[in-house]
């Protein structure tokens, strides 16, 4: 699974299996995420909201 995948996977059973929604915000710290993860995590957020 790439890393992507599990994001979108983790997020999901968070808000499917424990009823939270996580969201980014201006104080998201990103840590170790690439410039390329980091870009398609905010684009499938954009989307989904």
């Amino acid at each position: 699974m790439e890393k992507f995948d599990w994001f979108r996977h983790i997020t999901g059973v968070a808000e499917i299996e424990c009823n939270y929604k996580l969201v980014l915000t201006d104080q998201t710290l990103w840590t170790n995420i690439s410039d390329e993860l980091k870009k398609q995590i905010i684009d499938f957020q954009k989307a989904t909201v």
